[in-house]
């Protein structure tokens, strides 16, 4: 299984089995960095009672808010920013309500 392409199967798989969202975060980071040590990338983990976790490589920074209004159904908001060589400045992305 290719740790890159299956990244979020195995933090949603993480979770189902009993991980929090930090935790699984963390792990699928490792995992991917054992096979890629040059990755940059990380991974944003949310359950869906809306606890959430991050995790990146060493090299790249991820900042995100999280508006929660307390209740599963309604859902969340999440806006990310991203700065890497590759993308030069930073750069905003919103996620869709789910």
């Amino acid at each position: 299984m290719n740790p890159l392409i299956c990244s979020s199967y195995q933090t949603v798989e993480s979770m189902r089995m009993g991980m929090d969202p930090q935790t699984a975060a963390e792990s699928v980071i490792r995992r991917i960095e054992k096979y890629y040590p040059n990755f940059q990338g990380g991974v944003v983990a949310v359950n869906k009672t809306g606890h959430f976790g991050k995790s990146h490589a060493a090299h790249v920074l991820i900042c995100f808010s999280v508006w929660y209004d307390g209740a599963a159904t309604h859902g969340f908001n999440l806006t990310y920013s991203v700065r890497n060589q590759k993308l030069g400045a930073v750069k905003v992305f919103v996620a869709p309500e789910v």
